[in-house]
């Protein structure tokens, strides 16, 4: 996290893509106000259903989501300043809320071998790499550019990406209830 000044205006131009060597890259374009500070902005993986797909999200512009469950801005501009750990920290907290508000910016439907085999190849690369790498460009009102790659790992996700994998490979016969009571029964 860099220390830059206000909350950070869009997130866009999210791609999903591969390296040569199968590396899973998530790139974006991030457009910052004047004085920004937070250029926090998180990328998530999940299956969704109706119609059934694997999606990439993102969901950034945390100052302005941590003012509406009561933090101030001064208190968390000091943060930014001085600590930006215990910002971290207060995001954290409200991780369950910001993911299920994320905005999906890549959609794979699971309807066809060809979608569901490319969506596999994402999942089962981010397995076996343990991590992928989100490459940002960070664009600024003065029009200086500050682009960032950083490998995300995704060891802490393994349970989560092999539960898609099972709803990959199953796609043709996926039925959402009958998958959670599975779910249910195996984790509790």
């Amino acid at each position: 996290m860099s220390i830059r000044g206000k909350s950070m205006k869009t997130i866009t131009d999210v791609k999903l893509g591969f390296s040569k060597s199968t590396e899973v890259m998530v790139t974006a374009s991030v457009d910052m106000n004047e004085g920004d500070k937070d250029d926090l902005y998180f990328v998530m993986f999940n299956i969704l259903d109706n119609p059934l797909r694997f999606v990439v999200a993102v969901s950034g512009n945390f100052r302005d989501f941590l003012v509406t469950k009561g933090y101030t801005t001064d208190e968390i501009d000091k943060w930014l300043e001085t600590t930006p750990e215990t910002y971290l920290e207060e995001i954290v907290k409200h991780q369950v809320e910001i993911m299920q508000n994320a905005t999906e910016r890549v959609r794979i439907p699971l309807d066809s071998k060809a979608n569901s085999d490319q969506a596999r190849l994402v999942v089962t690369s981010m397995i076996s790499q343990g991590y992928f790498k989100q490459i940002s460009m960070y664009r600024f009102p003065n029009g200086e550019e500050d682009p960032k790659v950083q490998k995300v790992p995704t060891k802490e996700m393994s349970r989560d990406l092999n539960i898609m994998l099972e709803v990959i490979k199953n796609w043709e016969d996926f039925n959402y209830e009958d998958f959670m009571k599975e779910m249910v029964k195996r984790y509790g």
